[in-house]
């Protein structure tokens, strides 16, 4: 299917866009208003080594080295003292759920049971084996990585040292949020969420996956963020603070982000994918409220049926 987004040239910003029209009786935030209440939600008493390197209040030792040194010093650190932290060296490897577990146990609050390590997070019956670069051991409070930090941080500093990241270890374009609430959640999601089209057309040339999925609860309507086993999508009222649907392509299209729609419409993006609830990009846009500012969305004859 050949699906293209338009919007009027006149139109605000993409983060403007994704405002809702006053008035209306449903109201969605912007993504990137959404994700800040995700930073506030990081564990500030996670003492984790992530949260030295760079953490939500702006500072760090990777903020450091750059104010010291600039883009050189940190590239030389990133180079001789990060592949520690990340799978094979940088190159990335295959995550089981016990790679998970470690993430889920790092606070010692798990138990053990005839050698076999039990937490109370470990309800994962539907994971899945998947690609990651930076270490489960080394993640923050909701399952991310140094380069989710550095997005959602969103200054131009912080996109200079992501880009720097990228520079030496493109592997990290595929790590996704671990956490429940936040899972699936990849930097290619939180670059659109934050109007970074730079960086979003770099995380795809490393390697970001165009149709990642983000699934955790946080990206649900209120009336789904319960026991998976217990959610009725067909009587859902959509209401919630992030339901942008799951995929990077909705994403941009909830943030009338036409040139990045396109993009990854013609790097793979796939606008008829159904998420948890059964939807496909158009009928998001419906639920948010959306339409009324999209000029044209053109579809071929033979996929008129998927409106």
């Amino acid at each position: 299917m050949t699906e293209r987004l338009r919007v009027p040239s006149d139109f605000e910003s993409a983060m403007g866009n994704c405002m809702p029209d006053r008035g209306r009786k449903r109201t969605k935030n912007p993504p990137g208003s959404v994700l800040d209440r995700v930073i506030s939600q990081a564990s500030s008493q996670d003492d984790c080594l992530l949260y030295k390197l760079a953490n939500y209040k702006g500072a760090g030792e990777l903020v450091d080295a750059y104010s010291i040194g600039g883009s050189k010093e940190v590239e030389n650190l990133i180079e001789e003292q990060f592949g520690i932290f990340l799978y094979e060296q940088g190159q990335g490897t295959v995550i089981d759920k016990q790679e998970y577990l470690k993430w889920c146990n790092r606070t010692g609050s798990a138990q053990c049971l005839d050698g076999v390590t039990l937490t109370l997070e470990d309800d994962r019956d539907d994971w899945e084996d998947h690609e990651a670069c930076w270490k489960m051991e080394y993640r923050g409070s909701l399952g991310e990585s140094l380069l989710h930090v550095l997005i959602m941080c969103n200054t131009r500093v912080h996109t200079r040292l992501a880009r720097l990241l990228l520079k030496v270890f493109p592997k990290l374009s595929v790590d996704v949020v671990e956490g429940d609430e936040y899972l699936g959640a990849s930097a290619l999601h939180l670059a659109i969420a934050y109007n970074n089209h730079d960086l979003a057309t770099l995380l795809v040339e490393c390697g970001a996956k165009v149709n990642q999925r983000a699934i955790g609860s946080f990206f649900l309507p209120y009336d789904q963020q319960r026991d998976k086993k217990r959610r009725k999508p067909d009587a859902s009222n959509y209401e919630g603070l992030a339901y942008f649907g799951e995929y990077p392509l909705v994403w941009a299209a909830c943030c009338f982000n036409e040139a990045l729609y396109n993009y990854l419409l013609d790097r793979g993006g796939d606008p008829n994918l159904q998420d948890s609830l059964g939807n496909m990009t158009l009928h998001i846009l419906v639920v948010n409220d959306k339409l009324v500012r999209i000029s044209l969305i053109t579809f071929e004859p033979s996929d008129e049926k998927n409106i």
